[in-house]
């Protein structure tokens, strides 16, 4: 499978999506991803409407993907672990879709509706602004969980962005870290080995722009909270690539 970015969808023209798709392409898009080209739509004026629409509406092409923790949990077996309304995304964001593809113009939109899991009808618009106050939210938590470890990481100012994050040294620190878990505990080692296998992605690109900011003298951005949350989604066992424009993830993806 391959999983886009908010780069890719912005960048790869629509057609070229849809004949990879009709030739048996699996290509998918995280709600995150979404998410952040609605927002942008929200936010448009009426100059910048058209852009916005067409890359929100590429979303439409690739499989859209579960939130990214819902598949995790479900990939690591404890399914009950996440908050149910993260369950609910899809089905918000396939409306979503919808009503705005049938949508003429930016004042039309503020005149849509949704219908959540619940029956109540609420503004779209409302809908988007609330995913923004949330994303800003939980970037500024990421901030302030991330922040405190600089001072933790190492600092090796003469390998160049060579911080020995890959996959193999990874995976072994997690695999090893899964069987660390004593026999008496409530998590069986198994399912730790497993749990760590299913995250490295996601452990590993935080890992990798946590020694880059530090090597680099930077603050933690808060960006990076929607690609990692991209590559939580990536499943190593199944050969997920990512695709994407961003020399950054590409450079993380490669280690």
């Amino acid at each position: 499978m391959y999983i886009l970015d908010t780069c890719a969808i912005r960048g790869i023209p629509r057609r070229k999506l849809e004949i990879a798709i009709q030739r048996g392409v699996d290509i998918a898009v995280c709600p995150i991803t979404c998410f952040e080209l609605a927002s942008h739509l929200i936010k448009a004026t009426k100059n910048d409407y058209a852009l916005a629409l067409s890359n929100f509406l590429k979303c439409r092409v690739p499989r859209l993907l579960d939130d990214s923790a819902v598949l995790w949990a479900d990939r690591a077996g404890v399914p009950h672990s996440v908050n149910q309304s993260r369950r609910e995304d899809r089905d918000l964001l396939e409306q979503t879709l919808g009503i705005v593809a049938e949508t003429g113009s930016l004042d039309d939109l503020h005149a849509k509706y949704l219908r959540y899991p619940d029956g109540e009808l609420r503004p779209l618009v409302d809908y988007g602004k609330i995913f923004g106050e949330i994303l800003r939210r939980e970037e500024r938590q990421y901030v302030d969980r991330m922040t405190p470890l600089l001072g933790t990481a190492a600092f090796f100012p003469l390998r160049n962005g060579l911080y020995g994050v890959t996959r193999r040294a990874l995976m072994d620190n997690l695999d090893g870290a899964g069987r660390g878990v004593p026999a008496n505990t409530s998590i069986s080692r198994h399912k730790a080995i497993s749990n760590a296998s299913v995250q490295a992605p996601y452990v590993g690109y935080m890992l990798y722009r946590l020694y880059e900011a530090k090597n680099k003298g930077r603050m933690i951005d808060g960006n990076d909270y929607a690609d990692a949350l991209i590559c939580l989604a990536i499943d190593w066992a199944a050969r997920d690539i990512l695709v994407t424009s961003l020399k950054l993830l590409r450079k993380t993806s490669r280690n």
